[in-house]
């Protein structure tokens, strides 16, 4: 749980700092919107992907019944082994480095400065 509230807040900020600076303010609250439907829609998929994992292992031992503790740990489980497939990917990715450049918006201004000299 505190991995997660970690993850989500960083992204959080990351996004935000990605929204702020890279879209112009026309198209700020689109963006946003669209990395916050992302960040839900990844985490129903995946939400579901645990629960295909404890259904078929219910299913696959018939003559056992589970437990709920132990469909509790097949779901943790899962959830730790795709933490950890995507701490994985997280690490392996480059990133560039954030640097304090102009705003679109700036960029813009300036361009249009710039063209009518």
């Amino acid at each position: 749980m505190v991995c997660g509230t970690i993850g989500i807040d960083i992204t959080y900020n990351v996004t935000n700092v990605f929204i702020t600076t890279a879209m112009p303010r026309r198209l700020q609250a689109t963006a946003a919107g669209l990395i916050t439907s992302l960040g839900y829609l990844g985490m129903a998929f995946w939400l579901g992907v645990a629960e295909l994992a404890v259904s078929t292992a219910a299913r696959s031992h018939t003559e056992e019944s589970f437990s709920l503790r132990e469909r509790y740990n097949i779901g943790f489980w899962t959830g730790v082994g795709l933490g950890g497939f995507t701490l994985c990917c997280v690490v392996t990715t480059r990133l560039g480095q954030a640097s304090a450049e102009l705003t679109a918006d700036e960029k813009d201004a300036l361009e249009h400065n710039t063209a009518q000299r």
